[in-house]
C-alpha cells in the first residue's frame, strides 16, 4: 500500500525546481558581499525581480512597496505594532493564526489597546455584518486572515474591509495560507497584504513579507530598524 505523508508543518510539500536551482547556484557563487555578481546579476537585481513578480501577483505597481522580512510572523508584528497607538481599538476574528492573535493579546494585556474578536461559526465562516457591530469611535485597525490554517475556510475579507474603510480604519490581510494559491490583490479596501514564502509561493522557510497599498506606508511607524551598509552616515 502506498503511504501518503501529510504532515508538512504548513509548508509546501514540493519545492519548486527553479527555487532549488537558484539557491544552489547562489550558494556556489561568490556572494560574500552585497553587490557582487551572481550569474551576471547583482543581488539587488535578483531582489528587484522578485519584487516585480510579487507586485504583479498581488496588484502592487511599485516594487518598493514589496517589503521582505524573515517571515509572515515578523511581518504581522511589524505591521500591527506600527499601526496601533495607545488607546486604540482593534477588530479581528476568532480564527486568527497566532501571528495575529498573540501580538494583539499581548498589546491588550499590557493595556495598550482593546480588541474585539469577531466570532466565526464552527465551520470557520464569518458574517461580514459583525464588522459594523464591532466598530467603536476609537477603532483604528481591522486585521484578519484570508483563510484559517486549521479549517481552510475562505473569509470574506473584501466585504469586511469595505465596511471598515467606510469608518476610516486601516486594514491588514494575513494571506499566509492563500498567497500563490488563491487570487488576492491590493485594492481600495485593503491597505496591506502579508505573505509567507514557504507555502503557496513555493519558496523557502525563513522568508516572507508584505505588500503596501497606496498611502499605507505613511500610516505605519517604523518598528524594526537597521539594515545593510547603504547610506550608513545617516541615522534614519
Amino acid at each position: 500500500m502506498r503511504e501518503i505523508f501529510m504532515n508538512y508543518a504548513s509548508t509546501s510539500p514540493v519545492t519548486s525546481p527553479a527555487v532549488v536551482a537558484a539557491i544552489t547556484s547562489y550558494l556556489r557563487s561568490d556572494h560574500r558581499s552585497p553587490g557582487r555578481n551572481f550569474e551576471g546579476l547583482e543581488d539587488s537585481a535578483i531582489a528587484l525581480d522578485a519584487r516585480l513578480a510579487l507586485g504583479e501577483l498581488l496588484g502592487v505597481r511599485k516594487p518598493n512597496r514589496i517589503i521582505f522580512t524573515s517571515g509572515v510572523t515578523a511581518s504581522l508584528n511589524m505591521l500591527i505594532n506600527g499601526v496601533v497607538r495607545p488607546g486604540d481599538h482593534v477588530v479581528t476574528t476568532s480564527v486568527e493564526h497566532n501571528a495575529v492573535a498573540r501580538p494583539l493579546a499581548l498589546l491588550a494585556k499590557n493595556g495598550i489597546i482593546e480588541v474585539t474578536w469577531m466570532r466565526c461559526e464552527p465551520d470557520g465562516s464569518l458574517d461580514p455584518g459583525q464588522v459594523r457591530e464591532s466598530l467603536r469611535p476609537n477603532s483604528r485597525l481591522l486585521v484578519m486572515t484570508h483563510a484559517s490554517n486549521v479549517l481552510g475556510t475562505i473569509l470574506p475579507y473584501r466585504e469586511c474591509f469595505a465596511e471598515a474603510k467606510r469608518r476610516g480604519l486601516f486594514t491588514i490581510l494575513d494571506a499566509a495560507q492563500t498567497a500563490g494559491c488563491i487570487d488576492v490583490r491590493i485594492g481600495e479596501e485593503t491597505d496591506v497584504i502579508a505573505f509567507a514564502g514557504h507555502k503557496g509561493l513555493g519558496g523557502l522557510a525563513g522568508i516572507g513579507g508584505f505588500a503596501l497599498g497606496d498611502g499605507a506606508a505613511e500610516k505605519i511607524r517604523p518598528w524594526l530598524v537597521g539594515g545593510t551598509g547603504s547610506a550608513s552616515h545617516l541615522l534614519d
